[in-house]
């Protein structure tokens, strides 16, 4: 788990200096905004037409530093509740995350 953890915050990290903006925007950015603009992708491609409001909102949120620092002290309190912030990290932010993706493909492929 610690080295999934190290992989994910290296990347995160190296992607924030590039972009120059803060670790924690890059974060949201990536969990709360692109993850779940894809899945909704993907439903579209199930459903249709079901990701133009989260589009919407992406829009009027994209710069407001001030929510993404609030937004990921929040996730940061919720995954140290679990005990183990890096293994709850790797479980909520990488093997949830794939495995939903997974049961969306399985539906719009096999179904």
């Amino acid at each position: 788990m610690n080295k999934i953890f190290n992989i994910v915050y290296h990347i995160l990290q190296k992607t924030s200096i590039i972009l120059g903006i803060s670790y924690e925007r890059v974060n949201i950015l990536f969990y709360f905004i692109l993850l779940p603009y894809f899945g909704l992708l993907l439903i579209n491609l199930i459903i249709s037409n079901c990701f133009l409001l989260f589009s919407i909102i992406l829009y009027f949120i994209f710069n407001r530093e001030e929510f993404y620092t609030y937004l990921f002290n929040k996730c940061v309190i919720f995954l140290e509740y679990f005990g183990n912030y890096k293994k709850s990290s790797v479980i909520f932010c990488v093997f949830l995350p794939i495995f939903i993706f997974i049961i969306l493909i399985f539906m719009k492929f096999y179904n």
